[in-house]
């Protein structure tokens, strides 16, 4: 989302993580054996610990009556 109706900074911070990212990627693909494979675990064990943490904060909003935070979105026409 930071790529759309963003501040410059947050466009730009965007689009850093996104060449780092796809740099560790491609890098990693050249990683040998048994490293690769602890490498993959440790993906897997980032991944469920982040669909646990959207899975808990989903039921605590469902549970609460109000939004305690701000979802950042940006009413069309509106910069900075």
């Amino acid at each position: 989302m930071a790529f759309f109706h963003a501040p410059r900074k947050r466009r730009l911070t965007g689009i850093v993580l996104l060449i780092l990212i796809t740099s560790i990627v491609v890098l990693f693909r050249f990683i040998p054996q048994p490293w690769r494979g602890i490498l993959d675990f440790g993906v897997i064990i980032g991944l469920s610990w982040g669909i646990v943490a959207t899975l808990y904060f989903l039921a605590k909003y469902w549970r609460s009556a109000d939004v305690p935070f701000d979802g950042e979105v940006v009413e069309y026409g509106d910069s900075e």
